[in-house]
Order: structure tokens, then sequence, then C-alpha cells
């Protein structure tokens, strides 16, 4: 007779299992699965965040370098052009100087849009904190393609945003991470549809 016993790991991800026999049931995989696309995208959006408080707190700083940084796009001379990304404006002709501002200015004002977007999740909607650092993470995996792609662009000195892009991917993958994981006081340890303890004889 061999017995097998199919239960939750307690490591903060319900739906994982601990299991022998080398296999982990379709049950138990799909309902992790489901999980985590449920806290990525929640049917009920509201203010009950479950995943670790670490994520929700540097998710403050990051807003505020949103709106900082499209404050300076909008509201500059030259849209932080010359000024941070150090582009020699200066030696652009008027018209082509002008198109780079009002290009960052337009930038600035997406950037004002996401970070009010940011300040409405973590003051009424935090339920979608884990989709906004997927939001953060696929915005500066873009940048970093797009400007793989597309440049290089022509620059005095490395600008700030590009080390800043590396950063920004490391953190906001490590905060989704942490986001995804179950620290509510409660976490509801049974998977739907699956037996906390399963048994297989023979």
């Amino acid at each position: 007779m061999l017995g097998c016993a199919f239960r939750e790991a307690a490591d903060g991800f319900p739906g994982r299992a601990q299991y022998c026999g080398g296999l982990l049931p379709f049950d138990l995989a799909s309902d992790y699965a489901a999980r985590m696309l449920e806290r990525l995208l929640p049917k009920t959006i509201d203010n009950h965040y479950r995943g670790h408080p670490l994520a929700l707190w540097v998710f403050v700083p990051i807003t505020m370098v949103t709106l900082w940084r499209s404050l300076i796009h909008m509201f500059t001379a030259d849209g932080g052009a010359q000024s941070i990304a150090t582009i020699p404006l200066d030696s652009y002709p008027d018209a082509a100087a002008t198109t780079i501002v009002v290009i960052f200015a337009l930038w600035g004002l997406q950037q004002l849009l996401l970070g009010f977007a940011y300040v409405v999740v973590l003051v009424r909607y935090r339920a979608l904190l884990a989709s906004m650092y997927l939001l953060v993470v696929l915005e500066y995996i873009g940048r970093l393609g797009l400007g793989i792609w597309k440049g290089p662009v022509d620059t005095l000195s490395a600008p700030p945003g590009a080390r800043f892009n590396f950063v920004m991917i490391v953190v906001g993958s490590a905060m989704l991470l942490l986001s995804l994981r179950d620290h509510s006081p409660n976490p509801k340890r049974v998977p739907d549809g699956a037996a906390t303890v399963r048994e297989a004889r023979t």
C-alpha cells in the first residue's frame, strides 16, 4: 500500500502544493495560476490589499517620482530635455528644439495621468497594486527596448533615466512578486475545488 498526501505549503502562496513522487496535481497547479490571475485582475476592485506591506510602501515613492518627473517635463523651459537628459538643444535649429520640448511636455502629461492613477490605487483601490507593478515593469522594459531599437539618442552624457530603467525593472519585478504573496491576517489555506489532504492508495 502506497500513500501520498498533498497539502498546501505554508509559504504565503495559496495553491502551491507539497508533493511526493515528483508529480504536481493538475488541479492544484491550475488553482495556483487562477489565484495569481485573480491578484493581477481581481473580480472585485476594492481597497483590500493582501500582499506584502513592503510592496505597498515602495509604491509611494514610485508614485511621487512619476508625478515629479511629469511636472518637470510639462513646466520647465526645456522640458528636462537638455537640463536633465542632456540632449543638446542649443545645437539644433529652433524648430527642431521646440518640437523636442513639446514632445517631452506631452510625455509629461502621460506621466501625470499615470501618476494620478497610481494615487487613486494607493488611496482607494489597493487591490490593483499588483496590476500597477506589472505596468511599471512593462513600461520600463518598453523604455529600455525602444531605446535600443530606435536609439541611440544624441546626448552630451548618459542621461540618468538610462540607469534608472534598469533599477525600476529589478525593483518593480521584486515588488510585483511581493504584491502577489498572501500576507493577509487570515489567508485562505485551502485551494478552491481541492481538498487539503489527498491520499492515493494501491
